[in-house]
């Protein structure tokens, strides 16, 4: 389930800027991402997945920081 919603999220990320078909959406999946991100970190810390912990911060910053750029762009 959650591998299926980062598909979503990262599709929803990319398509609508690309294509310029409703580029509202990509900060709200960017949102999305970093949040899921957010909340992955500590259940991979819990089980001492200590990589995928830091996997999890920086794509979350990445796209804390997409949709920071595209709301205040």
């Amino acid at each position: 389930l959650a591998g299926t919603t980062e598909i979503i999220g990262a599709t929803l990320l990319l398509v609508p800027w690309a294509i310029n078909i409703v580029p509202i959406l990509t900060p709200f999946a960017a949102t999305g991402l970093a949040v899921q991100m957010a909340l992955a970190a500590p259940i991979h810390s819990r089980r001492w997945e200590m990589q995928m912990v830091g996997m999890n911060v920086m794509l979350g910053v990445g796209a804390a920081f997409v949709a920071w750029g595209r709301l205040a762009g």
